[in-house]
């Protein structure tokens, strides 16, 4: 009772910037593994993102999504498939006879049926371009092993090395696979988004139904 506390008054405080935080959850009983809910994620948040050669938001949204992932295994598992996903090789340039997966979630080729069941992607067209769905994004793998040029990818699979240190202002989104082994890294990974006061970044972590996830 003999302590005061000096805080500003509510008119006095301006607010700036704000952030999303969306929870996933895998399906246990889909036979589907985790990884593919984190590759879809990776799919559509980066194009929920403007894209790299224009910023219709002005720096609102960012462009470019960051996937973290503690195991290096998992890590060059997630990059391969986000690769084959967004219609590339190994070496990152574009395979001209790979569609994306991303363009079997055209609205105008798909059913009412499965709008109801979200598997119909319309947003990315009305951010990006009508070409949002079947455009490439280009992927890189950071780790201790392999430093990667993060100048011009889009989608950016990553382990704790790129926790700190990076400055990117046009991060806008952090995507992590699995629960965090610790608390203060995932601060750090989310920390990667959002460096503009401006800009609303998108932190999502994709859960399983196990373990230190549950």
């Amino acid at each position: 009772n003999k302590i005061n506390v000096i805080e500003p008054f509510p008119n006095e405080m301006n607010y700036r910037g704000s952030e999303y935080l969306l929870a996933l959850k895998g399906d246990p009983i889909s036979k589907s593994a985790l990884l593919s809910t984190t590759i879809q994620t990776n799919m559509l948040l980066s194009r929920m993102l403007d894209k790299y050669s224009e910023s219709r938001s002005d720096g609102f949204f960012g462009k470019k999504l960051f996937a973290f992932t503690d195991d290096i295994d998992v890590v060059n598992r997630l990059y391969h498939s986000t690769l084959d996903s967004e219609g590339r090789r190994y070496n990152g340039y574009e395979d001209g006879a790979k569609a994306t997966l991303s363009s079997l979630r055209d609205p105008s080729s798909l059913s009412n049926i499965k709008s109801v069941q979200g598997q119909v992607w319309k947003i990315p067209s009305i951010i990006q371009n009508d070409a949002s769905l079947t455009n490439k994004k280009k992927v890189i793998r950071v780790s201790s092993q392999e430093t990667g040029s993060q100048t011009d990818a889009e989608i950016v699979i990553a382990t704790s090395k790129l926790e700190v240190g990076v400055d990117d202002p046009n991060v806008g989104a952090v995507v992590q696979h699995k629960s965090p082994r610790e608390f203060a890294s995932f601060l750090q990974r989310k920390g990667r988004a959002g460096r503009s006061e401006f800009m609303r970044p998108w932190t999502v972590v994709v859960l399983s139904d196990f373990g230190r996830d549950k």
